[in-house]
């Protein structure tokens, strides 16, 4: 009956043939989770921008002909439609075209379908990002220091995204189509220094290579829809004593944060000055490549061991080996008995591809074990302190003791020791 019903229907905007029928189950947004593209809006500007089902359907045959459309996913029937047998796409999207340059996030999503006799198709379309957010940020040093500047980021099309010191201390962000295979993008800098006029100016590329992805399905090498990255400037003075710029770059994707540092410096050095052969020379400051051990909130670390779980300190060994990481190597002191012994195995332990650390880390949020070849590895202390604390303070006058060695690729070694102290 419920086929013969279908087969009864009849729909103007289709041709008459054997058919099947569409429902529109669902349309919803996919924002990448450590992207929050509209984090810079308040609540109440949340609640007034349009949702998903706002957003238009219109439904393409197989040679890409719009076959059918409605204003907004909520005026589609609930019903559904009887289509002919065939393939389809799907497509909602944000109101209006995708352009190169917008003040807000473009949300785009496809969903291929075949219709077939008397079968109803539930159909779910999910909208994913089109554009990058990219937002530049000034230190007061850097806006006290320089009377002009313009900042252009290259993605290699027609067209190049500029920033300058009109658009004011605090520019608004840009949502920037990423058109093609991006995988770098050119930052230029040119500035004049306040205090006598005095140029300054290069010329850096910024690679996507090492870099998450902003949706966990994404395995794209290139620059594209969903990324949010930052491009915070500030002064610095080169080995050579010239004044240049210090430009970090964030890239945020999918909860997971990474920074690349290049420096921006005067081009215009004359020989005497460290220069390359007169105007136009260009020698960057000298930037030590060697691997370096910091520790998130100091290498003493002291906390009860009756504290809430949610209080304790979230310490972290960063590690960072610019020309790669070859070997970690983790050895541990006990403060006390029970960790010692627990720990026993933690001796001159090399870290990358260890299974036992594998077993500790895993179901620990963020704790991952070490690649050869990371330039930046933070290695989770905190994935310790539900042992450290289930074996009570430390012995008086001791404490628990992470001798770490960190080598990379040209042989180069750095070791440092967190200590930890447990009260009762």
């Amino acid at each position: 009956m419920a086929i013969a019903g279908l087969a009864s229907c009849t729909n103007e905007d289709f041709p008459k043939g054997e058919q099947g029928h569409m429902k529109l189950h669902n349309v919803a947004i996919a924002e990448p989770a450590g992207t929050r593209a509209n984090s810079a809006y308040t609540d109440e500007q949340l609640a007034a921008m349009p949702k998903a089902t706002d957003y238009p359907i219109e439904i393409y045959d197989a040679q890409n002909n719009l076959v059918k459309r409605y204003e907004t996913a909520s005026q589609f029937p609930s019903e559904g439609i009887p289509m002919n047998v065939g393939k389809y796409t799907v497509e909602s999207h944000t109101t209006g075209i995708l352009q190169k340059k917008m003040t807000s996030p473009y949300y785009k999503g496809t969903e291929p379908i075949s219709i077939q006799t008397g079968i109803v198709t539930d159909v779910d379309v999910v909208c994913k990002m089109q554009n990058s957010k990219i937002q530049v940020n000034y230190s007061k040093e850097f806006t006290d220091l320089y009377r002009t500047w313009t900042i252009t980021i290259d993605d290699g099309s027609e067209t190049a995204l500029m920033f300058n010191n009109e658009d004011g201390d605090n520019p608004a962000p840009v949502y920037w189509f990423f058109e093609g295979d991006v995988e770098s993008l050119t930052v230029q800098f040119q500035g004049i220094l306040d205090s006598d006029g005095a140029p300054v100016t290069d010329t850096k590329v910024l690679s996507k290579d090492n870099f998450q992805r902003p949706y966990a399905d994404d395995d794209s090498q290139t620059f594209t829809g969903g990324d949010q990255l930052i491009f915070n400037f500030e002064p610095s003075e080169a080995t050579t004593g010239e004044m240049g710029i210090t430009l970090t770059a964030t890239i945020t994707f999918d909860e997971t944060e990474e920074s690349v540092t290049v420096y921006l410096t005067d081009k215009n050095l004359k020989d005497d000055e460290g220069g390359e052969g007169g105007e136009g020379g260009d020698t960057p400051p000298v930037v030590d490549e060697t691997p370096s051990l910091e520790c998130t909130g100091g290498w003493n670390v002291s906390f009860s061991a009756s504290e809430d779980e949610e209080n304790l300190p979230q310490t972290e060994v960063v590690v960072k080996t610019p020309k790669g990481l070859k070997s970690l190597k983790v050895t541990v002191t006990g403060g006390n008995t029970g960790f010692g012994n627990a720990t026993g195995f933690l001796q001159d332990l090399e870290i990358i591809g260890s299974e036992d650390l594998g077993d500790i880390f895993d179901g620990v949020d963020g704790a991952e074990l070490p690649k050869t070849g990371d330039k930046l590895y933070k290695f989770p202390v905190y994935a310790f302190y539900s042992m450290i604390q289930m074996f009570g303070a430390t012995d008086a006058g001791k404490a628990h003791e992470f001798y770490m060695v960190a080598e990379d690729m040209d042989g180069t070694v750095k070791d440092g020791t967190l200590k930890i102290t447990v009260t009762q």
